[in-house]
């Protein structure tokens, strides 16, 4: 069992700090110990008495307080951008390969409330550097010429910074329950020199 503390309301509506001991083998997540620690300190901060219904009170984990944290656990695949040559050209198209994947799966893994399995779904937003709008969401890789459809356009001549990245959601099926856990997010970000084309003459 594990013991932890939240902020409830007594049968009056006054904030109070109710003990709630779980049936768990496992021990509490970061999440739950940093949540666990702002409400006691915030307790005792604001004079907040223990909730008086509350002693003794035993409650049996949700599929969706086991399934949370396991999700926020998983590595999501991270991509790996590439603009080929190595550089762009000023008025002249960019092409971004992504090098990554937009569905990960995990499962069946055992969890105290039995298998868990976990579908995350994401989709590109890329920020090229130059001050533009952040661009996405792209539901497809980034390919290079001539079938890439994440492009940009430079304007200056400079070195940038490209940074792609993947916002996740994960479903989630526990326990006959199931639930999406979004937010989720993966990056990588690589330079870019940005060259102007020299027009030669030739005598």
């Amino acid at each position: 069992m594990i013991t932890r503390y939240a902020l409830s309301r007594d049968p009056e509506g006054n904030f109070c700090l109710r003990k709630i001991t779980t049936r768990r083998d496992t021990p509490m997540t970061e999440a739950e110990h940093s949540a666990n620690g702002e409400a006691v300190r915030f307790a005792n901060a604001a004079g907040v008495a223990r909730c008086p219904d509350d002693e003794g009170a035993v409650r049996e984990v949700t599929p969706a307080e086991v399934a949370e944290p396991f999700v926020r656990t998983i590595p999501m695949p991270t991509p790996r951008p590439r603009i080929p040559p190595g550089h762009a050209i000023t008025g002249l198209p960019a092409y971004l390969e992504t090098r990554g994947t937009l569905s990960h799966r995990v499962g069946p893994e055992p969890t105290e409330l039995g298998p868990i399995e976990v579908h995350a779904t994401g989709a590109y937003y890329v920020d090229w550097g130059d001050g533009s709008p952040e661009e996405g969401p792209f539901s497809f890789e980034g390919e290079a010429y001539p079938t890439g459809r994440i492009v940009h356009t430079y304007r200056d001549t400079g070195t940038y910074t490209v940074t792609v990245r993947v916002a996740w959601s994960a479903d989630w099926r526990l326990g006959g329950d199931s639930g999406t856990v979004p937010g989720l997010r993966t990056q990588a970000s690589i330079p870019l020199e940005v060259r102007q084309l020299q027009a030669v003459r030739l005598r």
